[in-house]
């Protein structure tokens, strides 16, 4: 296995770890809790702590979406591929910041 692949296959295992992690965040909003514990979020997690955990589980996955199209890409395509990933990533990123910030106004 050459090193795209291996890359490839790392960014696509991070991607479906944080997919898990997202999942159970958006099901049980205390496992955030208990994860920044020391950083005490403040503002809207008091207010509504379980739409807090379930946007921000959103939002992760909505971002987890570029690495793994990149590494897909890089997968199958090869190196070339991977130059997909941080324009993806960014592209994702300004979705789910369009989508939180459509959320907002409603």
């Amino acid at each position: 296995m050459d090193g795209v692949k291996a890359v490839s296959i790392i960014m696509m295992v991070f991607a479906a770890v944080s997919w898990v992690f997202c999942g159970l965040m958006s099901l049980d909003p205390d496992i955030l809790r208990t994860l920044v514990w020391p950083f005490r979020p403040q503002g809207s997690w008091k207010e509504d702590p379980k739409g807090y955990a379930r946007n921000l589980a959103k939002n992760i996955a909505i971002v987890m979406c570029g690495p793994a199209l990149g590494g897909l890409a890089g997968f199958f395509i090869g190196e070339w591929g991977l130059f997909l990933l941080i324009p993806a990533t960014i592209a994702f990123s300004i979705l789910a910041a369009k989508m939180k910030s459509r959320g907002e106004k409603r």
